[in-house]
């Protein structure tokens, strides 16, 4: 058995840990005060200058300052931005197609499927915090393919092969699963109430679909479509979750046969996207 422990996880940066402490809804939150914040990250700053000026946005080469990116892009959309770039601090080092679609790819695509999904489900107002939500829900899946790379892959590639349970072969191999270090990134990154409930809920049984946050439900629904936009096996308990969070918000039955490969396409044209998966050449 490989052991992984508390040791290996990463601090969170301290430009993203008082990002994340940022409340874009008190009286005191301001552009001035997120602004003061990541100043003095240039990487930061640089990237969301870039993105604020890319074709997505229309701004081509017109936004000049962090201010303006910032007022440009909203005070939730920063933070969300600035939570992914600093993700990819730790998922540029990761190497390997299988590990990099997923624990590069799927994330972010969940990320951005949650945005979908929760205006679908007419939960507009909650669509940043289920990004991150997407965003972080396999962390615990970063950190592995991290620290054990190569012995990683494998078991995921047994997995797809045999059609076994990942969360078993992890925990036959390391000790303990991607969930379980889930929990042990999230107590050290002392992350919002809201995101961990969010994380840490999304596997509950279809029965128990009305008694997990919107947050967790709009999780466990978008990362059952990105599996199917990126071709990765679905577990029928998986399919049962989905589908309970389908009808629980009286969304279209066929739901799924929407996400085609030319969704797929529109998505990758995404800023949010394109800088996630920029580390994979």
């Amino acid at each position: 058995m490989i052991q992984f422990d508390e040791s290996k996880i990463p601090p969170l940066p301290a430009v993203a840990a008082r990002v994340m402490q940022f409340d874009p809804g008190s009286p005191n939150s301001s552009i001035a005060t997120l602004e003061r914040i990541i100043a003095p990250d240039q990487g930061i700053s640089a990237e969301l200058l870039r993105v604020s000026n890319s074709a997505y946005y229309g701004r081509s080469g017109s936004i000049k300052t962090l201010r303006d990116a910032i007022t440009l892009l909203g005070l939730k959309t920063v933070k969300s931005m600035v939570m992914l770039i600093c993700t990819r601090t730790f998922t540029q080092k990761i190497r390997g197609d299988l590990l990099r679609k997923y624990c590069i790819e799927f994330p972010i695509v969940t990320a951005l499927l949650c945005i979908d999904n929760a205006r679908a489900a007419n939960h507009k107002d909650l669509q940043e915090e289920s990004f991150l939500c997407g965003l972080l829900h396999r962390i615990g899946m970063t950190m592995l393919a991290v620290e054990k790379k190569s012995e990683y892959a494998e078991l995921i590639a047994r997995a797809e092969k045999e059609g076994a349970s990942l969360v078993d072969l992890e925990k036959d191999a390391f000790g303990m699963t991607h969930d379980d270090i889930n929990a042990l990134v999230i107590k050290k990154w002392n992350l919002p109430e809201i995101t961990v409930r969010g994380i840490l809920d999304c596997e509950f049984p279809a029965e128990a679909t009305n008694k997990v946050s919107h947050h967790a439900k709009i999780t466990a629904l978008s990362r059952t479509i990105a599996s199917q936009l990126l071709d990765i096996p679905r577990p029928p308990a998986e399919m049962e979750r989905a589908n309970a969070v389908i009808k629980a918000y009286g969304l279209k039955a066929d739901l799924f046969s929407h996400y085609t490969p030319d969704y797929f396409d529109l998505l990758k044209e995404n800023p949010f996207y394109q800088s996630a998966v920029a580390v994979i050449g």
